[in-house]
C-alpha cells in the first residue's frame, strides 16, 4: 500500500511537523511493507525521516499580519499536489491541517483514485459549516480531542458521521521529570543568577499567534508584580484595578470602563462584600517565554512589555530563536525549570505543550476551553467567549481575575504543586505516542477497505 502524507514537512520542528513525523515513524516501524511518501509544506529540514519529501514550490514564505504577504498558492500544495499525486499514485492520502489547508486533497479524492483520511485540529467552535462537504469528503476523519469531535459533528454535512478520535501523544524518552539537584543547577543555568532559590518561575513556550492571547501574559504579569488588585477575604475571589495602557497605571475611580463609575474599590466586585485585602507585590515572580518576536505576523514583544512595564521580570527567548525552532532534549529542559506553565490561549487543536509539560512533572494553569480541556491536569481558569471577525469562531479570553488566583494559589502551596505534579504525570503516562500507532493501523486498515470510485467511473 502506497501512503502520501500532506502537511508540514515531517523533517521540521513546526507542530504538525512533529506530529507527522511521531506518527508515523511509528506506523512505519509497524508496517515496513506500506511505501510511505510525502508533500512536505513548510520544508526547511532538520530532521531525518525515513521517507521521501516532495516539498512544496513555497518553502520559506513570506507571511504578514492575515496570511502569506503576497500571493503565494503553493503554500499548502495546492498547484503541486496534482503532479505528486501523478508521480506516487497513492492508494491513501493522509491529511493533518485545517479543511482550508486541504481543500486539493478533498476535491481531487475522484481523479486522483485514492482513499482520503483527514486528521482535523478543531481549536474554537462552531465550525463554519462551508467546510463541511470538504471534511465529508474524507473516507476516516479523525478528530484529536473529544471536544474536537464534538464540534465537527455539529457541521450539518458531518451529524451521521463515524468519527475517529485519536490524541496526540508525548514521547517519554524525551520528556520526564529530572532530579531535584539537576533542576537546581538548570534554573541557575537559564536565569544567568538571576533566578534565586525563591523565585518562582511561570513559563510560556508557543507561536506568537493571535489566538494565543500573548498579552495577557504580559497584564498576568503586571498585576502580580504590581499588586494592583484586590482579595476578598468571603469568597476569595480577586479583582484587578482596571488597567489604563496610555497612562500606564491603574484609571481613576470614576474614569473606569469594566466597571460602574461609582465603584471604588472598596468591595469585592463579585460578591459585595466590604472585606477586601489590597494585593501585595510579589518580585519573586518571573516569566520566561519561549517564543520568536515577529511583530510583523503577531504581536510586538517588545512593546507589550514597555505598556505593562513588566520588561525587567520576562526572560524573552526570542533573540536566539529562528524558525528551526529548539531541539526536544532543550524544550525538555525549560518545562522542568518552569515551576508552572501558562495557557492563557483563546483555542487550542490539541495543546501539545500542555502534555509535554504535565510529562515533566510541571503544573499547568490553563484557559478552560478547546482542545486541551479534553485531558490537561492543572488548575483551569474561567473564560469568556467572542466571535472573530474573520472565521465567525468563538475564541475565548480568560478572566484575568481568576488567573491572578490561580497562580497565588499556586504559588502558595507547596503541596498543591505536587499533586498536580503527580496528577499531570499519571495522565501524561496513559499518552505515549506508542500507544496510538495500532489505532492509526486500524484507521489506515478500514480505509483501505472503502470502495473508490476511480477518475474513469468505475469503482474499484
Amino acid at each position: 500500500m502506497k501512503i502520501l502524507l500532506t502537511t508540514n514537512s515531517a523533517a521540521t520542528r513546526s507542530s504538525y511537523g512533529i506530529v507527522s513525523r511521531e506518527i508515523w515513524t511509528r506506523i512505519h516501524a509497524a508496517k515496513p511493507e506500506w511505501e510511505i511518501f510525502q508533500h512536505g509544506w513548510f520544508h526547511q529540514p532538520v530532521e531525518d525521516v525515513p521517507w521521501e519529501i516532495f516539498p512544496t514550490n513555497n518553502p520559506n514564505p513570506k507571511m504578514g499580519p492575515d496570511g502569506p504577504a503576497e500571493p503565494m498558492p503553493d503554500i499548502y500544495g495546492k498547484d503541486s499536489f496534482p503532479s505528486i499525486v501523478e508521480k506516487v499514485r497513492p492508494d491513501i492520502v493522509w491529511g493533518l491541517g485545517d479543511p482550508w489547508m486541504l481543500e486539493v486533497q478533498s476535491q481531487m479524492k475522484a481523479q486522483g483514485g485514492y482513499r482520503y483520511v483527514c486528521y482535523c485540529p478543531v481549536d474554537s467552535e462552531p465550525y463554519t459549516p462551508k467546510w463541511g462537504a470538504a471534511l465529508a469528503q474524507a473516507d476516516e476523519l479523525v478528530a484529536m480531542t473529544e471536544y474536537g469531535k464534538g464540534v465537527l459533528l455539529q457541521i450539518p454535512q458531518l451529524r451521521s458521521s463515524n468519527i475517529s478520535v485519536i490524541p496526540h501523544g508525548v514521547d517519554h524518552t524525551m520528556f520526564s521529570k529530572v532530579d531535584k539537584s539537576t533542576r537546581e543547577q538548570m534554573r541557575k543555568d537559564i536565569g544567568g543568577g538571576y533566578v534565586k532559590d525563591n523565585t518562582f518561575v511561570l513559563g510560556w513556550i508557543g507561536k506568537d499567534q493571535y489566538r494565543k492571547q500573548i498579552w495577557q501574559l504580559y497584564e498576568l504579569m503586571y498585576y502580580l508584580r504590581s499588586g494592583d488588585y484586590i482579595i476578598c477575604q468571603d469568597c476569595g475571589s480577586i479583582t484587578p484595578m482596571e488597567y489604563d495602557p496610555n497612562l500606564r497605571k491603574p484609571r481613576k475611580v470614576g474614569s473606569l470602563r469594566t466597571y460602574s463609575p461609582n465603584y471604588d474599590y472598596q468591595s469585592c466586585w463579585r460578591c459585595g462584600s466590604s472585606q477586601v485585602d489590597k494585593g501585595q507585590a510579589d518580585k519573586d515572580i518571573i516569566l520566561w517565554s519561549h517564543m520568536r518576536n515577529a511583530p510583523g505576523t503577531g504581536y510586538d514583544l517588545s512593546h507589550l512589555g514597555y505598556i505593562y512595564k513588566i520588561d525587567q521580570s520576562i526572560f524573552d527567548a526570542s533573540q536566539s530563536m529562528d524558525d528551526r525552532g529548539l531541539p526536544t532534549q532543550a524544550i525538555n529542559y525549560l518545562y522542568n525549570c518552569f515551576d508552572a506553565l501558562l495557557m492563557p490561549t483563546g483555542g487550542e487543536g490539541f495543546g501539545l505543550p500542555v502534555l509535554e509539560a504535565m510529562a515533566c512533572g510541571t503544573p499547568v494553569i490553563y484557559a478552560n476551553y478547546s482542545g486541551h480541556t479534553s485531558f490537561a491536569e492543572g488548575l483551569p481558569v474561567r473564560v469568556r467567549t467572542f466571535p472573530e471577525i474573520r472565521t465567525q469562531r468563538f475564541r475565548c479570553i480568560v478572566d484575568m481575575g481568576h488567573l491572578i488566583e490561580q497562580v497565588l494559589k499556586l504559588k502558595a502551596d507547596h503541596n498543591l504543586r505536587h499533586q498536580l505534579s503527580v496528577r499531570g504525570m499519571k495522565t501524561a503516562g496513559k499518552m505515549g505516542w506508542d500507544m496510538f500507532t495500532q489505532n492509526w493501523v486500524n484507521v489506515l486498515e478500514r480505509a483501505k477497505n472503502v470502495k473508490r470510485i476511480h477518475s474513469l467511473g468505475d469503482i474499484i
